[in-house]
């Protein structure tokens, strides 16, 4: 009895040890290496072993990499087209309406200013027998027409290779005139040049009210930042064209014209070649505010673009076109050194403030009042002056005769001196 006892124990121990190793089997199954049994959640897989006992058991389950979810890229808008054909209507629902509108308004607006004033700009072609030959020089440029009479200016740089010494057209040379719309060229002569500021005025003989002129702008204050177009006469591989903008980058800027005269210009960031030089400068209400480069002397690494202001323009241009000169315009007969130039030299030598005169024309009223070349003038009428401006503005509003007292400082004595100079009238 005791040994069947003992050994019914020993049974139930080896039915619980086989038991338990079962179980533990099948956690570690299902917990680490993802067995597939029958009800344990798992999705089942259709291929299985058959068993002894008729039974099918589980195979293991590939192990499964989850995709990444893809990072959402926002739908970008589209960019806003314009119909070159009708002006957009406004949608307050469409995000892009204002910008498409502005874009529009902008294109069409710089589009009319330009159809508005390009059949005023003209094109001039110089031509010129070449000495000891028989090919023919050519120079060209642009021109702005003044009135419906045919009075054109431009710049007078242009026209040098057609003059003489004395300053009247080479009986070999010709000066053409191009109009836009208008097939054949115009013959010009030249009514006169002004070498104080570069200008000169053309004219031709076109038939009755056939051209087309610019509205010159009035006083409006023109200001550093304002934004300018500049119009040129297209060169002959364009059909149109001519067309630059830019802002205004400084006022009254003093710069040195050919032959050494001071003069205040405009001055711009607009790329003007040098075909469309002699054109208008604008502003956005399509209004004339200066002739662009009149002349100037500019250093080949200057980026910048220059104008002669309108009022200047204008105020010499009538002086030519009624008395062939300017008159009533006070004339010192000096060059000064711009101001930076002559800063190194202060740095350099230790000189007092004023103007370094550069040159004094024979027989001008500064040679007469013995001012010489390398004298700095420091006071003008006992007031001190600093820069080629303060020169410029003071000649320009004192009338012919005026007496004026200049005080210099002379560098071969190192002493000041009071000089006095009578104004006289500048005729070329």
């Amino acid at each position: 009895m005791k040994a069947k006892w003992i050994a019914g124990l020993v049974a139930m121990s080896l039915v619980s040890a086989i038991a338990a190793a079962v179980l533990t089997a099948v956690f570690l199954l299902k917990g680490y290496f993802g067995v597939n049994l029958p009800g344990n959640g798992l999705p089942t897989t259709s291929q299985g072993s058959a068993s002894t006992s008729g039974q099918t058991t589980g195979t293991i389950a590939p192990t499964t990499t989850l995709a990444p979810t893809p990072t959402k890229v926002p739908t970008p808008e589209p960019t806003p087209t314009i119909d070159p054909t009708k002006q957009p209507t406004f949608d307050p629902d469409d995000p892009n309406a204002v910008e498409t509108l502005y874009l529009w308004q902008t294109r069409a607006w710089l589009e009319n200013i330009y159809t508005s004033v390009a059949p005023a700009v003209v094109g001039i072609k110089i031509e010129v027998n070449a000495a000891n030959s028989s090919a023919r020089q050519t120079n060209e440029g642009s021109g702005l027409i003044l009135d419906k009479t045919g009075n054109i200016v431009t710049n007078a740089n242009l026209l040098n290779m057609a003059l003489d010494k004395q300053g009247k057209v080479l009986s070999t040379a010709a000066i053409n005139v191009f109009v836009m719309d208008i097939s054949q060229p115009f013959a010009a002569t030249l009514i006169g040049s002004d070498p104080m500021t570069g200008l000169a005025v053309l004219k031709i003989n076109p038939d009755a009210d056939i051209l087309k002129t610019a509205k010159i702008a009035g006083e409006s204050e023109l200001k550093v930042g304002q934004m300018i177009l500049s119009i040129g006469y297209p060169g002959l591989q364009f059909e149109s064209g001519g067309l630059s903008s830019g802002m205004i980058c400084g006022l009254n800027r003093p710069v040195a014209l050919e032959d050494g005269t001071t003069l205040q210009m405009i001055q711009t960031d607009a790329q003007i070649s040098q075909n469309c030089s002699g054109g208008p400068l604008l502003n956005l209400n399509g209004e004339v505010i200066g002739l662009s480069n009149s002349s100037l002397a500019r250093e080949s690494l200057d980026p910048q673009s220059y104008a002669l202001p309108a009022k200047t323009m204008i105020a010499v241009a009538q002086g030519l076109i009624d008395n062939g000169f300017v008159s009533g315009r006070s004339w010192l007969g000096v060059s000064v050194l711009l101001e930076d130039s002559f800063l190194e030299l202060q740095k350099l030598y230790l000189f007092p403030s004023g103007l370094y005169i550069s040159n004094v024309v024979k027989d001008s009223p500064a040679y007469t009042a013995d001012l010489r070349k390398g004298d700095i003038i420091t006071k003008i009428n006992s007031k001190a002056v600093g820069t080629s401006m303060d020169l410029g503005r003071f000649l320009q509003s004192q009338p012919v005769g005026t007496l004026v007292t200049f005080t210099i400082y002379r560098r071969s004595d190192g002493q000041y001196h009071t000089l006095k100079a009578y104004l006289q009238e500048y005729i070329q």
